[in-house]
């Protein structure tokens, strides 16, 4: 059970640090003057 705790954790936080970054290197281009 710990190993799918750990897996399941690693892909939420990966997949929210790349949506994060994705979000913030969109904003930075609408946004660059």
């Amino acid at each position: 059970m710990s190993a799918w705790v750990q897996v399941i954790g690693g892909l939420v936080l990966g997949g929210g640090l790349m949506y994060w970054v994705m979000r913030r290197r969109r904003n930075l281009k609408c946004e660059d003057r």
